[in-house]
C-alpha cells in the first residue's frame, strides 16, 4: 500500500499567501504612521530654530548693553548663524540707526518642508513666523 507523498503530512511553515498577507499588513501599517512620524521630527527640529534664535538674541542684548546699540551686520559671529542641529541658518538683520533689529530662522535641508515656515524674533521679543502653510498659527509654531 503506498501512500500519496503530501496526504497526511502538515506543512511547517508559512504559504506564500501568507506571507503577501503578512507584508500587505506592514506596508500598510507603515503607510499610515510615516507621515505623523514625519511631522513629530518636523515638530522638534523647531525647537532647534527656537533656541538659536533665543541664543541670538542674548548675544546681542549683551553687546547691545555694553555698547549701547547693537553691532553691525558683519559683527555678528559665524558660530551663532547655524543652529545647533543645523536644521535652521540664521540672519541678522540690524535697523539702519542699530537700535533694533530681526533674526530669522531659514529652513534648510530636511527641515525646508516644514508647513511652519521661517521663525522670526526680535529685539522686542515679538514673535511670528514667515511663509506658514495655511492652518500653521505663528503661536501654534512657537509653542509646539
Amino acid at each position: 500500500m503506498s501512500r500519496a507523498p503530501f496526504r497526511g503530512r502538515r506543512s511547517k511553515g508559512f504559504s506564500l499567501i501568507e506571507l503577501l498577507v503578512v507584508v500587505a499588513v506592514i506596508v500598510l501599517l507603515t503607510g499610515l504612521a510615516w507621515p505623523g512620524y514625519q511631522a513629530t521630527l518636523q515638530r522638534a527640529r523647531r525647537s532647534d530654530a527656537r533656541e538659536a534664535l533665543l541664543r541670538g538674541a542674548q548675544w546681542l542684548e549683551r553687546v547691545a548693553s555694553i555698547h549701547g546699540q547693537y553691532p553691525e551686520a558683519a559683527a555678528y559671529p559665524a558660530s551663532l548663524s547655524l543652529s545647533t542641529a543645523g536644521h535652521y541658518r540664521i540672519r541678522y538683520a540690524p535697523s539702519a540707526d542699530l537700535a533694533a533689529y530681526t533674526l530669522t530662522a531659514q529652513r534648510q535641508g530636511v527641515q525646508a518642508s516644514d508647513p511652519c515656515g521661517d521663525f522670526v524674533l526680535d529685539q522686542a521679543g515679538q514673535r511670528s513666523v514667515l511663509s506658514p502653510v495655511a492652518g500653521s498659527g505663528s503661536a501654534e509654531c512657537w509653542q509646539r
